[in-house]
């Protein structure tokens, strides 16, 4: 009678220990600790459902999909990213899954747009885009830094597209309204130049600039209260490096009023421009505009021009 009572409790022990270990139990455990706020126990589960042997594919989707929902609100747009597309391999036409990619992509550009990784920003914009054309968010914020850049025929189709998707969008129209007045004023600055009669003996060409927009270039969401930057390497002895350099500008940019991207414009430089660095704050560079006046300008837009020491 023992005997049976301890097999009985050993089969009792083992099945419990199967329904723990059930994917699907693991996935409704999962969706729990979400609704719950628990997002880390909530990794946990879906993680387990993951890892199971013989988990259907549909299932694996499923709790794929879910988890990378719970890594974008954790801020691990990479991970989140990479679940998400292992879910659309199994279920391509999911639209759920597409909608989840194309926000974490559009999350994780701008968080690299407000640390000045643009490169990186203008990739995740455009992948978003891809996922979801219909959608005007991602078209509006590459519209939005390809005119922090200076790109302004592409910050124009940009914007246009946003402006058309979402009906009527306040800052698509102030955006686009602020690249059209810039192009035209590069394009009047060209002319003006062409039309300059040559001399035989030209002086030494000033550094060009152009008319600023009248207000500062909208940003991302989070942007306007407080820009997060890259810190300047090197400290102050950076600062001192930097101070009375002679750079050159990599590409058209706008000078801003202060070292963050949603300060004001307060000049535009030219690809080739020739400019001297005063001082250096939080990846920005103070240089001269002209008499007494300082702007801002990006040290990624920036590169150092090497002097001769014959």
């Amino acid at each position: 009678m023992l005997r049976a009572l301890v097999i009985a409790a050993a089969v009792a022990w083992l099945g419990l220990k199967v329904a723990a270990a059930d994917p699907l139990v693991e996935i409704r455990a999962g969706n729990q600790a979400f609704a719950e706020g628990r997002l880390e126990q909530a990794v946990g589960a879906f993680t387990r459902a993951i890892d199971s042997p013989g988990l259907d594919a549909e299932s694996l989707a499923l709790a794929l999909n879910n988890r990378g929902v719970v890594l974008t609100e954790l801020g691990d747009f990479d991970r989140a990213i990479v679940d998400y597309e292992r879910a659309l391999a199994l279920k391509p036409e999911d639209a759920k899954t597409r909608r989840n990619l194309r926000i974490a992509h559009l999350r994780r550009g701008l968080a690299a747009y407000k640390s000045g990784e643009f490169e990186r920003a203008l990739f995740d914009f455009g992948r978003a885009i891809e996922l979801e054309p219909e959608h005007p968010t991602a078209w509006l914020r590459r519209g939005e830094l390809r005119l922090e850049r200076g790109e302004l025929e592409a910050a124009i189709g940009d914007l246009e597209t946003a402006l058309r998707l979402a009906g009527e969008s306040g800052e698509a129209r102030k955006g686009l309204e602020q690249a059209r007045a810039a192009l035209a004023a590069r394009q009047r600055a060209d002319t003006n130049a062409s039309q300059q009669p040559v001399r035989a003996s030209p002086a030494p060409p000033a550094t060009e600039r152009l008319p600023a927009p009248a207000s500062p270039v909208a940003v991302p969401p989070g942007g306007r209260a407080e820009q997060t930057s890259v810190a300047a390497a090197g400290g102050a002895s950076g600062n001192e490096r930097a101070s009375g350099a002679r750079f050159r500008v990599t590409t058209d940019i706008f000078v801003r009023a202060e070292p963050a991207t949603g300060s004001a414009a307060v000049g535009s430089l030219r690809r080739g421009s020739e400019v001297t660095v005063r001082g250096e704050e939080k990846g920005w560079y103070r240089i001269e505009l002209g008499g007494d006046r300082t702007g801002w300008v990006y040290r990624r837009f920036l590169e150092r021009i090497e002097e001769n020491h014959d």
